[in-house]
């Protein structure tokens, strides 16, 4: 049996997890961009990278979860695709 750790967390009231070798970093959530969609949490810079947040919460249920200053930000890892 394979063993994989994991980042569990709670999103839209459900409890969920990614693979913790996928997980580059967890960070603050930041502010909400104007006009963006509403799962769409922000689009920034990262080391001169794009990167989007998105609300998973949103996503997943209509019903909006209040965001705080401790609300984590889970930064995925880039995948890379192997083509035949």
């Amino acid at each position: 049996m394979v063993r994989r750790a994991l980042l569990a967390f709670v999103a839209a009231g459900r409890q969920l997890a990614l693979a913790l070798e996928d997980v580059q970093r967890v960070l603050p959530l930041p502010l909400p961009p104007v006009g963006a969609p509403t799962f769409v949490e922000r689009l920034f810079d990262f080391r001169g990278t794009p990167a989007a947040t998105l609300r998973i919460d949103r996503l997943l249920s209509p019903a909006d979860v209040r965001v705080t200053l401790y609300s984590p930000l889970v930064m995925l890892k880039p995948r890379r695709t192997v083509t035949p």
